[in-house]
């Protein structure tokens, strides 16, 4: 409408159960307004969502679906540019564990609902990203031409991509390959890794 509407109730329904209420206190003529709901879904699966104001005289916007899966737990691909031998040595090691504790300190601090799977930068080309909804990629040298493709369209679907450099990263070769997935152009390393003197001691 052309007026201005003062004290709008907001329902947000989950299965079509009333779960949580909001009220906008002031909703302008044509002006966009935010109104934000935190649910935790008791069980995995599909559900259906939906948010509802209290009606007026057009019904048609009063009214937002969606459509959602739930994972019990959500599956993340760790692509180790640097696998070695012995613990906490390779790439992703600390990552891995950062995404799935195993001492009962960590454990006791509250277990985030991700499954790391870490694998050789050579598996890579077998793996089918569909499969997971966070990939990472650590360090990795070379991704072939056809699962460069592949993480595209990964990504055009919703998936999720991090890309970490490392000293096995060639900043050309990813600017070329992969410049369609990055926020933007990565430059040549400058300093040397190797004299720790330039960084200050926090302790």
């Amino acid at each position: 409408g052309t007026r201005p509407a003062e004290r709008v109730p907001v329902t947000l329904y989950v299965d079509g159960e009333a779960v949580q209420k909001d009220t906008l206190v002031r909703l302008e003529p044509l002006k966009p307004e935010t109104v934000n709901f935190r649910y935790t879904f008791p069980d995995p699966g599909s559900h259906s969502v939906h948010v509802t104001m209290d009606p007026d005289m057009l019904l048609a916007d009063n009214s937002a679906y969606l459509a959602l899966d739930v994972e019990e737990l959500v599956k993340v691909l760790c692509v180790d540019g640097q696998q070695l031998a012995g613990p906490l040595k390779s790439e992703m090691d600390y990552f891995r564990q950062a995404l799935s504790p195993t001492s009962a300190e960590e454990l006791n601090a509250g277990r985030m609902p991700l499954q790391p799977e870490v694998i050789n930068d050579s598996a890579l080309p077998d793996v089918n990203l569909d499969n997971y909804r966070l990939v990472v990629l650590g360090n990795v040298a070379l991704i072939p031409k056809d699962k460069i493709e592949a993480l595209k369209q990964y990504v055009q679907r919703g998936g999720a991509l991090w890309i970490w450099l490392g000293h096995r990263t060639n900043p050309a070769i990813y600017n070329a390959d992969l410049g369609a997935l990055l926020p933007c152009v990565i430059g040549e390393a400058v300093g040397n890794e190797e004299d720790h003197e330039v960084f200050d001691k926090l302790s």
